[in-house]
This record gives structure tokens, sequence and C-alpha cells, in this order.
């Protein structure tokens, strides 16, 4: 299922989530409401601490809240069972990290295939898939390269195409410019925004660097478990 154009991909409301007990109790989030129109991009920034790698892990199912819902393409995933949170991830979610995770010994295109098959997309589709995004982010040709044969945005762009092949609701990156030098990492932002634009997909992003949030819709500041948003990410 997938939310209607006019309704949140993402919702979020009054999510909680503290680790350990007692004393050594810390609150990652508090109280924490969010949502994510289909196409819209939204960068979270905030200081180490502040509840952002938490927030995607929460979005992602990676991590169970102690209270609050989180809705994803129609799927209340606080609702989910430890099996079901799996089959979510591996086809609602698409993933971009700092570190990029490629199967070294997989080809740019085996690695898109990859995760389509853990997504259960058919063999036809996947290569077809795989084959318009390879050359809709500039990597026709590169197909059969494996990954140390690229450079880092070649790389980081396979890394983008691999969370999309899938076609998500929800496209999470965590930091995914944060080893390029400024210029290959703006220009690897500005194809994240447009990709999720133009795919319909809510795209969450977080990054500590002010430019490459400036490719977003929307800002929201985390600062010790709780959530502000900005109007728009330009006045920012």
């Amino acid at each position: 299922m997938t939310a209607e154009p006019n309704e949140a991909a993402v919702r979020l409301t009054g999510v909680s989530k503290t680790y350990g007990r007692g004393r050594t109790a810390v609150a990652a989030l508090r109280d924490a409401s969010l949502t994510v129109m289909p196409g819209e991009l939204v960068a979270v920034m905030g200081p180490s601490g502040s509840g952002k790698s938490t927030l995607l892990a929460v979005i992602g199912g990676l991590l169970t809240p102690d209270t609050g819902t989180v809705v994803v393409g129609g799927v209340e995933v606080t609702a989910l069972s430890r099996g079901s949170r799996a089959r979510y991830r591996a086809t609602r979610v698409g993933f971009v990290f700092q570190s990029l995770n490629l199967v070294p010994f997989l080809t740019a295109r085996e690695n898109l295939l990859l995760m389509a098959s853990l997504a259960g997309t058919t063999r036809t589709a996947a290569r077809r898939r795989a084959g318009n995004l390879l050359a809709e982010l500039g990597l026709e040709g590169r197909e059969r390269d494996f990954p140390g044969q690229l450079s880092g945005g070649e790389q980081q762009r396979v890394a983008i195409a691999r969370a999309l092949i899938h076609e998500p609701a929800v496209l999470l990156a965590d930091e995914p410019t944060a080893s390029l030098d400024t210029e290959r990492g703006y220009a690897v932002a500005v194809l994240l925004a447009r990709e999720v634009r133009r795919r319909r997909t809510a795209g969450v992003l977080v990054t500590h660097d002010p430019r490459m949030a400036s490719v977003a819709d929307r800002v929201v500041r985390a600062a010790d478990g709780s959530l502000t948003e900005t109007a728009d990410a330009k006045a920012g």
C-alpha cells in the first residue's frame, strides 16, 4: 500500500525512545512528531546525540519506539511483528548511509539486482529498473564496474540507485555526502533531491552541512530528542 498524493507518506506521532534505565537513561527522542509528503525531501540537522540517527532507525523499522506511532506508505510500522518489520525494510524503505556498504565483489548492476531480489522484484523488472536507474544517475557504461573501480561520487550514486531499485515509500539518507568533498557532495545531494521528487518518494536526509540541507524542501532541527521544523530549507 502506498500513500495517496495528498496523504503523508511518513507520519510520526508522539514518538519517544529512551536508551537505558534509571539514572543512566538517555532520551533519544521525546514526543517527536513529523510528516513527510510524497516527493518531499526533509533535511534533519542537529548536533551529535540529538536523536537524528534514532529518528531514521525508527522510520526504517530498525528500532521500535517506546511510545507513539509510525506510519509509512500506509503501513503502521509500530504494529508490525519482528518478521514483518524485516519484510517492511526490504520492500518499503531505501537506505543510503555514509558507509555505502556496496558489495565489493559485485558490479554496480549486480549490487542493484541483489537489493531487488531481496525485495521480491521480478528479474525482468529488476533488470529494466537497474539499467534505467544507472543511466539516469550518469553511470551508463559503468554497469559492469566493481565498486573499487568507481570514484567516491560514483559509488554514492550506485548506493542511491540501489536504495531506489525496489521503488520504496521512503528514502532514508544518513550523512550520505560526508565522505565526499564539498563540490561532489553537493552534486550528490542535488541528485538525491531530484530523484525523490521525480519518483514521488518521501525522503529524509540527515546532515550536518547547511549547504546539503539547502536542497531539501524543509529543515527539521533536532535537539535533545525534540524536533522543531522550519518553514523552508532555503530560508534556513
